[in-house]
């Protein structure tokens, strides 16, 4: 009884190692779509993607392509189980921001979450939920799609239709306009849950041997608690893509497995990172002070450069042990032209004032990777991640000084994947998180990171990358006794040795 699972999981990682991504191609797609808010023109973007010659609804493979969704899955007869990503475009656009002046933005985002479908029938039904990766607004959105797939002689033809429910959070983010931010033009608005319809369709023709052309086109009506709201000026919007994928055979064969075998590799990265904060500190006397952003204070910086440090241990063939540092210093010193309440301390215009916010991140960790071969890695890891963040702000004029300093431990589970290309290059990617509450602590934290590298040689590799760092924390002991919103994210550069 012990060893039939088991055998049944070793055939199913068999089954997942033997997947060759050169069955794939790599394309180009243009994506247009409506804005529903205020004074916004249509979005259009020019994006690389991955997608297959035979759409995952005519297929049982385990790696799921749509769009600019991306998920893996399990077909079991006429059910499928998964879990599956997308980019969310929802958010203001550039010719939005005077109509919105005044409120917070709403930018484009990653969701994630889990899917589930019966395909006994001609007409597919499918199951998702997702939920925002960096948290923001605590809601989720569930989609329910009916999918007639009809397979062509040289393609495919997908119509659909959908409902996608819209949580209240959720809603409330992207349509609401919170007490806090109302203007006399935008007056505050709940939308509370809301639910859309919509109606798509999907053409696939193979144009040559290796070349698939794809279009897809759909609507969507929302509903009348978002249509009604203040930032919004349509009851439908429309969206379209067009894209040209050829398979060139791009990625390395999966027979090179074993070739890149080096026990140990050190990362050294330039970071030019920017700082997105908002921290308020209870007193004795008020419930909370101001909610501070240390980057919009005067003499303060959004951005700045440091060194990032990661190391890659190998143990064995699928076992590995990292190691990563960074730290960086925001703040500056200039007059204040407002009252800054933070703590126990006011700090009045005209004050001179000298802000600091020192974060410094280190974290330890193992990973399995449950496929690794010459084409492909993908694993998933488990450690430990300590975070300090400090918070000083000093009038030395008047003698007034106020901090905070948070330092704790955080242990984090993730993903990781990267995939070699033919010509030494490789493309990487990492994402850990970490929900937080217990004791007087509540939050998240989480990292997601993407790599370009060149490798010259066995030893040597240069890149570029681009890190995402978040900490959402709310406390109640005396080193915060408030909240804290922090997140540094920004481009890096780095060199690479392997030994």
């Amino acid at each position: 009884m012990a060893i039939a699972p088991c055998a049944a999981a070793d055939g199913l990682l068999d089954w997942v190692r033997r997947y060759d991504l050169n069955d794939y191609a790599l394309g180009i797609s243009v994506w247009t779509g409506e804005n529903p808010y205020a004074d916004s023109q249509s979005s259009t973007v020019l994006y690389p993607y991955l997608t297959s010659f035979l759409p995952s609804a005519l297929s049982d493979d385990w790696l799921t392509l749509r769009g600019s969704e991306l998920g893996v899955r399990y077909v079991a007869g006429d059910w499928e189980f998964g879990l599956t990503g997308r980019v969310q475009t929802l958010g203001f656009g550039p010719d939005s921001r005077l109509a919105l002046e005044g409120l917070d933005h709403r930018g484009w985002t990653v969701e994630a979450g889990p899917m589930i479908g019966w395909r006994g029938w001609p007409v597919h039904a499918q199951l998702r939920s997702y939920i925002e990766a960096p948290n923001r607004h605590g809601g989720s959105i569930s989609e329910l799609e009916f999918l007639w797939p009809v397979s062509l002689s040289r393609g495919y033809f997908i119509p659909s239709i959908g409902f996608s429910y819209l949580s209240g959070s959720y809603a409330d983010y992207y349509f609401g306009i919170a007490p806090a931010e109302a203007t006399p033009t935008l007056p505050a608005y709940e939308v509370a849950a809301a639910m859309n319809a919509s109606a798509s369709v999907m053409l696939g023709y193979q144009v040559a041997p290796k070349w698939l052309l794809q279009v897809s086109l759909g609507l969507e009506w929302l509903d009348d608690a978002v249509s009604r709201s203040p930032i919004v000026t349509k009851d439908r919007v429309w969206s379209g893509s067009v894209g040209l994928a050829y398979n060139a055979d791009l990625f390395e064969p999966r027979e090179s497995a074993g070739e890149r075998r080096s026990s140990l590799e050190l990362r050294l990265s330039l970071l030019d990172g920017s700082i997105d904060s908002e921290a308020s500190r209870r007193s004795a006397t008020t419930a909370a002070g101001d909610a501070l952003a240390v980057e919009e204070l005067p003499g303060a910086s959004d951005r700045r450069s440091a060194l990032k440090l990661d190391a890659l241990v190998r143990a064995g063939f699928y076992h590995r042990f990292e190691f990563s540092w960074v730290e960086l210093d925001w703040g500056g010193t200039g007059v204040l032209a407002r009252d800054v309440s933070f703590g126990e301390e006011t700090f009045p215009p005209g004050t001179l004032l000298q802000s600091s916010l020192y974060w410094q991140s280190a974290s330890v960790g193992y990973g399995y990777s449950v496929i690794r071969d010459g084409q492909k890695e993908l694993g998933v890891s488990a450690g430990i991640s300590y975070a300090r963040i400090e918070l000083d702000l000093v009038a030395p004029d008047l003698d007034r000084a106020e901090s905070f300093q948070v330092e704790t431990p955080l242990p984090t589970i993730g993903v990781y994947g990267a995939v070699p290309l033919r010509g030494q290059w490789t493309v990487g990617a990492e994402i850990r998180l970490f929900a937080v509450d217990f004791d007087e602590y509540s939050g998240y934290s989480g990292f997601a990171g993407l790599t370009v590298e060149r490798r010259f040689g066995e030893s040597l590799g240069i890149g570029v990358g681009y890190d995402l760092y978040a900490l959402s924390l709310d406390a109640g002991d005396d080193a915060l006794d408030g909240s804290l919103e922090f997140r540094n994210q920004g481009p890096r550069l780095f060199l690479a040795w392997s030994f």
